[in-house]
């Protein structure tokens, strides 16, 4: 493609899912579909937060936005076995191969999921979309050993061991432990 720059190049692919609408996501089409998205979106952002309601200014909710949508664009589904290590391993070992839909701090520098982390993000998920917190809630608690320990960080698959640290790629009892059983003890 050879252009005299400023230009729009539009490229188009649709699979079938588009029987709900009339004409192809191309053009004028997607100008419109485009608008009425995002006019969705200011309207449920203000129907949720009522940051309007509440005298916040325009860049202030403008910023608002972006955090949201960038917490919301940072989910992400990952699948592998973490590794971990505990007083009863010699060093790290592979827990089981689990997925995981967690929400993370930047896909492109950390794509993996951290427990803590997590418990933030979901305030800001849950109260966009409760289901889709629920949702990453739920593949948390999967990781739960029997011992009620879930791992704090989770380096599923090839790309995220790549992306991690190679201390980082065996997360330990001793550092990492939070056992649900601890809510429960008075120590």
């Amino acid at each position: 493609v050879t252009g005299i720059v400023p230009f729009t190049l539009d490229v188009v692919f649709e699979s079938s899912s588009f029987i709900e609408r009339d004409e192809t996501l191309f053009a004028d089409t997607y100008t419109r579909e485009l608008q009425r998205s995002q006019d969705e979106f200011h309207h449920r952002f203000e129907a949720t937060f009522n940051l309007e309601k509440k005298g916040f200014r325009g860049e202030e909710i403008l910023f608002a936005k972006a955090v949201l949508s960038n917490v919301i664009g940072g989910i992400g589904y990952f699948y592998g076995a973490s590794r971990v290590e505990s007083p009863y391993t010699r060093g790290p070992v592979p827990y089981w191969k689990a997925p995981l839909l967690t929400a993370v701090p930047s896909r492109s520098f950390f794509p993996r999921g951290f427990l803590w982390d997590e418990g933030f993000h979901g305030l800001l998920i849950s109260t966009w979309d409760l289901d889709i917190e629920l949702d990453i809630m739920g593949h948390w608690f999967d990781l739960m050993n029997v011992e009620g320990w879930i791992p704090r960080e989770q380096i599923l698959g090839q790309e995220a061991l790549m992306m991690s640290p190679q201390e980082d790629a065996g997360v330990g009892l001793r550092s990492a432990a939070w056992r649900v059983s601890s809510l429960s003890s008075d120590t």
